[in-house]
Parts: C-alpha cells; structure tokens; sequence
C-alpha cells in the first residue's frame, strides 16, 4: 500500500509538472464544425478515425518512394532484431514526396488545436513491417510514446490493413492521465512506466473497463491518434504494412539536437 501511494504521489508531480507547462504555452485553435468533432474526438476516446485521406493511387505512388529511400539509404535505416519492422526516422528531409505529407497544414492545424500550445510535427516516420518469425510488431509492443500528457500522431495506412497485416492497436480510456493512477493500483505498474508486457496488458484488460481497439482498414486510411494512451502494432503475420507517420511536439519540448541524435534524423 505504502509503495502504491508513494508511486502515486510520484505520477501526481510529473501530471502537474507537465499541465503547469501546457497551461503556460496554451493557445486556442479557431475550427471548423467538423474539425472540432474529430478534434473532440480524439480528446474523448483517444483516436478519430479519417477514410480515404489518400488515394489509392498516391498511396502506390508514397510505397514506391518508402522502397527506394530504405535502398538509399541503409545508414539512416532502423531495423528490429527480426528485421520486421523497418524505419526511417525524419525521411522528409529525403523525400519531396514524403514532405508532402510531413509538411500538411491541416494536419498541423489539428495537432495545434489538440496539444493547444504551438505545436510543430518535427519529423515524419516511414514504416514497412514484414511477416517474420517472433516479431513484436510496429513499436516492438505495448507502450506509451510519453508518461505525461499528451502525444499527438497522425498515421496513414498506405496499404490495406486486416488483423493479420499488423494493424495498430489502442487500449480505449488509457488516453486519459487517470490511466496512470488506474495502472499502478489495479495492476501494479509503476509510475511513469511507458513499456508493457503483454502479462501486465491482460491484467489491465481484466481490472478495469479498458477496451482494445484494432484498427483495419484500407489504404488511404489516416488515423489521428493521442499515443500517450497504452497502443502498439500487433504483430505482423502476414504480408507487408507500409505507412507513415508524423511526430508532433509542444514546441516547448523541442530539443533539435537530441532529438536528431535520439532517432538518427538524416543531416542532408
């Protein structure tokens, strides 16, 4: 009990350490109607799902790209231990192509309006995930990208998604920092814990009215998704997933130095 409560005063400080600096930086967005209701959206249950935001076509047209930026250039390539899941980090600077999608001012708009301080989407993510042996999936599985509120993605399938394609998926309600307390007393987590096994999702699962949320879908598909909430790329059984992704950050968090060296952003 005393190790709980002690954890939870912990987690207590870092919230409030991280609300005292968004309410400090707080700007407000003007939307549309429908952009608030996807931005309400995403604020409520974590996610906002957007069809068809890419064609076909330009999907097609974005692998191509993916395929021959992972040839040219292996140094900035990431590779999981089952060389599964493969990543460029900050690929925009190698791509006018891909800088389309890195440089969408609605997109840019959206994260404004969620994180409510001024917001920049620093460097976008290409993703192709294999079918091997063991893989852990798009993320190498269950985390928060960050312990303190909040995170905002947009990611864009640029291939069909079924449950076998290695389909993103979300732990509904864990989008709200209550979750936080919520894992240290119902399943024993730390405070400020970011990476789960899948033993400690499950107890999650079974100790309170959190939900998981798999997300197939066709190519084109965007989803905008707050990743402080516990998500992952289920394992890939099947086939190759593509997509990209673009990391939005308070610009008050903005170190350029570390995060270039943190994800091996290109320096051309």
């Amino acid at each position: 009990m005393i190790s709980k409560l002690q954890e939870s005063i912990n987690q207590y400080r870092h919230i409030q350490k991280a609300l005292t600096k968004i309410n400090k930086h707080r700007v407000q967005v003007t939307l549309s109607a429908d952009e608030k209701e996807v931005i309400d959206e995403v604020k409520q249950i974590g996610f906002a799902i957007i069809s068809d935001y890419y064609s076909k076509e330009r999907c097609n047209q974005m692998i191509k790209e993916i395929d021959y930026l992972f040839d040219t250039y292996p140094k900035y390539t990431w590779k999981d231990d089952f060389d599964a899941d493969c990543r460029i980090y900050g690929a925009d600077r190698l791509s006018s192509l891909i800088k389309e999608y890195h440089a969408d001012a609605h997109l840019n708009k959206m994260a404004n309006a969620f994180n409510q301080t001024p917001t920049t989407n620093f460097h976008t993510l290409i993703g192709r995930i294999t079918a091997a042996p063991h893989n852990l999936g798009s993320g190498q599985g269950w985390h928060r990208d960050t312990a303190k509120p909040y995170q905002f993605k947009s990611i864009l399938y640029l291939t069909d998604v079924n449950e076998e394609n290695g389909p993103f998926e979300y732990l509904t309600g864990t989008n709200n920092y209550s979750s936080l307390y919520k894992c240290i007393w119902s399943a024993n987590m730390k405070s400020n814990q970011s990476r789960f096994t899948h033993e400690e999702v499950n107890r999650l699962l079974e100790l309170s009215k959190y939900q998981k949320r798999t997300f197939t879908a066709r190519a084109g598909t965007l989803i905008l998704v707050n990743t402080f909430g516990i998500h992952r790329g289920s394992p890939i059984k099947e086939g190759i997933r593509y997509a990209l992704t673009n990391y939005y950050f308070n610009d008050y968090q903005i170190n350029i130095p570390f995060l270039e060296k943190k994800f091996n952003i290109p320096s051309i």
